[in-house]
């Protein structure tokens, strides 16, 4: 209950963040792929690896790249255009 009261917490930052002009797509994504990346390292250290690899592949699907590092996961966006591209 809390992970989705925090995930509408965050889809409703980023609607705001969509009507003020937010400066980057990184900025407006940046709390949703941080959630994201942190259901991700809670799946991993407790072995459901097909839920991380699941949740990477969705990330990856939208164009944010994940590089796993021994300081923890970071992500960047390989290509803008990747996140508006209709399915």
């Amino acid at each position: 209950d809390q992970a989705w009261a925090q995930l509408r917490r965050l889809m409703s930052q980023l609607g705001d963040a969509a009507q003020r002009g937010a400066r980057s797509p990184e900025a407006v994504l940046a709390p949703l792929v941080e959630l994201l990346l942190e259901l991700r390292r809670g799946a991993r250290a407790e072995r459901r690896f097909a839920e991380a690899d699941r949740i990477r592949e969705c990330l990856s699907q939208v164009g944010v790249e994940v590089q796993d590092t021994q300081e923890g996961a970071r992500w960047s966006l390989r290509s803008s255009d990747v996140l508006f591209q209709e399915a």
